[in-house]
Formats: structure tokens, C-alpha cells, sequence
């Protein structure tokens, strides 16, 4: 009995040594791949701005008719959906155009400078009670050299920004820290009376190097008086492209810049380039025609971003092979560990 114990003690000895150096080579495998630290999930938001059910905000947010120099009201409910009282920062805002068309508003802070200055407010920062709802009064002033034609702006609500804890990689190294602002936007739409008309400028054409490789960056301008949208096409001389983009809703007075893949890589050179964007239900038309040069330094980027790209991939595949040499030594470990063990219990069992 007392040498069965021996036995069974060092067996057990033994199992625990062979279960360590099973675990190790995987821990240290794993150790790799779980480099990258945990993301954050932000929740969703906890109060709620709404234009007021009026015959001029039945889109969801306000349409007005206003002649020059003329003020008119316009209110908002902001909700509290929550059992705690909150405070909500409220500002006025710019409009600008996205990268393919489409409304954008003005970031948190920033200064208005068009017809965001048309929209006034007295509070700042609305103090809400728990499941509590403030109507939010705004006066929206038109002034007497406004243009004719689509202005719009819009009223933010937010709340005080949340920092995540920066967290760590398993190697103790600082990882990121994400700040999470809950923000909502109601659009304010002006439109001024008189004669107005749509219009585009193509400013430039140039190269951009980024994401999958080289793009065209073309930069254009709604120098007209009402929303514009359209459509284009990109023809670079010998075929080395024939694109067609869309081009959503763009805000009048506002630029922005598109970019339209090209190639995941293109030699030095000049190439004959046009760009033709149709607009107004097809009535209208902008066009630029010249050169777009791949030069030196784009041809550097365009060479640095290859190389990365690889080694990105380079660093990928090693994470994998050094999973894969854990499970490797780990493996015949256990493998004659757990017939060794099984010898010791067949030699004592006869």
C-alpha cells in the first residue's frame, strides 16, 4: 500500500510537471495573440432632442420660409430617459458637405461662422430631473443681405464626455484610452425667397495616397444657392481609368473633397486626366481636364505603403506559427508523459 502511494504520489508529481510544460508553450503562444487591448463599448444614448410636431418640422426637423430680416420661433423637446438627473450642453451649428454628398454638421466647439449665427438661444446647458422633458426655445434671424436660396443649420445636444481607464497589454505597456460624446443634431433649413440657382466647381484633381492604394482627390465647391446633386465620371488617357461616382446632397457655399479609388499601385508619371460631374436632374454640368502627376514622393508613399502592408501581413502569419510551435512541443510532451504514466499504473497493477 505504501509503495502504491509513493507510486501514485509521483505519478502525480509527474502529471503536474507534464500538465506545466503543456501550459506554458500555450500561454506564451496565446500571450502573442492577444496583444492588442480590449476595445470599450460606449452605451447607447439616455435623452433624446426632437423637433416639436409643427407644420414647418413634419420632416423631422424645421423648413422655414423667411424673407430677409425676419425672426421666427422655432422649438425643440429635449427628454431625459433616465432615473437620474443629467445635465445636456445645447449649441448651434454649421452645415457642410460629406465626402460624397450628404448633410455634415460643424464638430463640438466649434466656432459658427455661417448660419449656425442665425440661431439663438438663451441656456447653454439644460438641467434635466429624472424622466423629466424642457421645451427649448430658439430664435431663428435672418439677415438683410442673406442670399436668396437653401442655408441650413442645426441645433447639438450632448453630454459631458466619458474617458475610458486606459488599459494594458499583457506586457504591461499602455494601450489606448477612447472618449465617447453622445451627441444628437434636429437640421434647420432657411429657405430665403428670390432667385437662386444650382451651381458646381470642380477645383482639383490630385493623387492621394491611402487605404488600398492611390486615390484621386477631387476637391469641389457648391458655389451655388440651393442644394445640388449628381453624379460623375473619371477618364485617365490609355485606360488607366474609367470611374463613375455618385454625389449625395451637397449644402450650398460649402466645399469638400471626394476620393475616388484608383489603383493599388501607379508608376511615376503624368497621365491626361477629366473628371465631368452632371448635376441638376442632368441639366448642369462641371468639368476639370489637366494632369495628374505621380511624382517622387508619391511614388515613396506608394512604395512605404507596400512595405508596411507586408510586413503587417508578415507580422500576422508569425503569431500563428508560434501558436502553432506551442501546440507543437506541447503535444509529444503529453503525448509520452501520459505513456509513461500508464506504464507506472500497468507495472504496479501486476
Amino acid at each position: 500500500m505504501r509503495a502504491l502511494a509513493e507510486s501514485a504520489h509521483k505519478a502525480a508529481a509527474i502529471a503536474a510537471a507534464l500538465c506545466a510544460a503543456l501550459l506554458v508553450p500555450l500561454a506564451i503562444s496565446l500571450s502573442i495573440l492577444a496583444s492588442a487591448p480590449a476595445a470599450a463599448v460606449a452605451s447607447g444614448p439616455t435623452y433624446v432632442l426632437s423637433a416639436m410636431p409643427t407644420a414647418s418640422s413634419s420632416t423631422g426637423y424645421y423648413i422655414l420660409h423667411q424673407p430677409r430680416g425676419r425672426r421666427a420661433v422655432v422649438r425643440f423637446q429635449l427628454s431625459n430617459q433616465t432615473g437620474s438627473s443629467m445635465k445636456v450642453k445645447i449649441a448651434p451649428v454649421d452645415s457642410m458637405t460629406a465626402q460624397f454628398g450628404g448633410t455634415a454638421f460643424s464638430p463640438i466647439g466649434a466656432r459658427v461662422t455661417s448660419t449656425g449665427k442665425w440661431l439663438k438661444l438663451k441656456a447653454k446647458t439644460v438641467k434635466l430631473p429624472p424622466r423629466s422633458t424642457r421645451t427649448i426655445r430658439v430664435t431663428v434671424s435672418v439677415p438683410k443681405n442673406a442670399k436668396p436660396g437653401d442655408h441650413l443649420a442645426g441645433l447639438a445636444a450632448w453630454t459631458a464626455p466619458k474617458t475610458t481607464k486606459r488599459t494594458k497589454t499583457s506586457g504591461g505597456k499602455a494601450g489606448a484610452r477612447l472618449t465617447v460624446v453622445s451627441r444628437q443634431i434636429v437640421a434647420v433649413q432657411v429657405v430665403v425667397p428670390g432667385a437662386a440657382s444650382q451651381h458646381m466647381t470642380i477645383k482639383s484633381v490630385k493623387p492621394m495616397i491611402a487605404g488600398r492604394g492611390v486615390y484621386l482627390a477631387i476637391t469641389q465647391v457648391n458655389d451655388g444657392q440651393l442644394f445640388t446633386k449628381g453624379s460623375g465620371v473619371i477618364h485617365i488617357a490609355r485606360g488607366a481609368l474609367s470611374r463613375t461616382f455618385s454625389m449625395d446632397t451637397t449644402v450650398p457655399g460649402t466645399s469638400w473633397t471626394s476620393p475616388v479609388f484608383w489603383k493599388k499601385s501607379v508608376s511615376s508619371g503624368s497621365y491626361d486626366t477629366q473628371v465631368v460631374i452632371t448635376y441638376d436632374n442632368g441639366q448642369q454640368s462641371a468639368s476639370w481636364r489637366g494632369r495628374v502627376t505621380i511624382g517622387a514622393k508619391e511614388a515613396k508613399q506608394i512604395t512605404d505603403r507596400v512595405v508596411g502592408a507586408t510586413a503587417g501581413s508578415s507580422g500576422s502569419w508569425k503569431r500563428w506559427v508560434a501558436l502553432g510551435v506551442g501546440i507543437g512541443i506541447a503535444g509529444p510532451v503529453m503525448f509520452f508523459g501520459l505513456s509513461y504514466l500508464h506504464g507506472i499504473f500497468a507495472a504496479r497493477a501486476h
